[in-house]
């Protein structure tokens, strides 16, 4: 079976009208790297909150989404 992709929406709890939108493989650690400041576009208004996830079967339908 192909891995599988998420499309997450993230929500700045420092500034709540930020959102920020990606897509990985792995939440759980993609959301910790966000909160820790290891991604440049996300780190000025850490720490965040997943507002939204959607899995897809592939990398190629999520992109598409």
């Amino acid at each position: 079976m192909p891995p599988r992709r998420l499309v997450y929406v993230l929500r700045s709890r420092r500034a709540p009208d930020r959102h920020y939108v990606g897509s990985t493989g792995d939440l759980n650690t993609r959301l910790f790297d966000h909160n820790r400041g290891a991604v440049v576009a996300t780190a000025k208004h850490r720490p965040w909150d997943i507002l939204v996830a959607i899995r897809f079967a592939s990398e190629h339908t999520a992109r598409a989404f």
